[in-house]
């Protein structure tokens, strides 16, 4: 094959994206496998309540800690520069940066949906048992209240559609670049740096 440093810049690139994406994935395989574990533990927890004649209280078996610190202040962010690089580098690029990109994009909002569709049942589980402001069994907390899932999930939500715009606008703008106060941006007045 191509021996020259361009070659080889592209195969680290390509060779260090696949690592990140391994890495990543490795953590996601691990929390589904106790996720699971977590899920049985519930199901056996509500046919035992139910054996007994007792009250279930809080049956969802959800990842509102990981929803707020991987997909709010990780996942949703990284959504937004990966569109921006795609806006930037659509038209420039080769192929393959292109596909990774796209990649990249496809498997966040996935990963966004699926998390926020757990957050949801959380969120409204939460609001069965009456943990409106407040929740949990030893230690009442904030974070385990409806309004404060709710309100992170909202806040989430906003930066979903927002994403979603932006990422739309690289096929419906001539310039790749839907900018969300002002619309499509002309392509002569973009100056992209590199």
């Amino acid at each position: 094959g191509d021996q020259s440093s361009d070659a080889w810049s592209t195969r680290v690139g390509t060779y260090l994206e696949l690592q990140h994406a391994c890495d990543a994935s490795s953590l996601v395989f691990l929390s589904e496998a106790l996720h699971e574990r977590a899920r049985d533990a519930m199901d056996r927890k509500i046919q035992a309540c139910q054996a007994e004649g007792r009250d279930v209280g809080f049956a969802h078996c959800g990842r509102s800690s990981a929803f707020k610190t991987k997909v709010l202040c990780e996942a949703s962010p990284s959504l937004w520069f990966s569109i921006s690089l795609l806006q930037c580098t659509l038209g420039s690029q080769e192929r393959l940066s292109i596909v990774l990109g796209m990649l990249s994009v496809g498997t966040s909002m996935f990963s966004i949906v699926r998390s926020s569709a757990h957050e949801l049942g959380g969120g409204w589980e939460a609001l069965r048992v009456g943990w409106v402001y407040t929740g949990g069994v030893t230690y009442q907390r904030i974070a385990l209240g409806a309004v404060f899932r709710l309100t992170v999930l909202l806040l989430n939500t906003e930066l979903f559609l927002a994403n979603s715009a932006r990422f739309l606008g690289l096929w419906y703008c001539d310039s790749h670049v839907l900018n969300l106060s002002e619309g499509c941006l002309d392509s002569s007045s973009l100056v992209f740096a590199g």
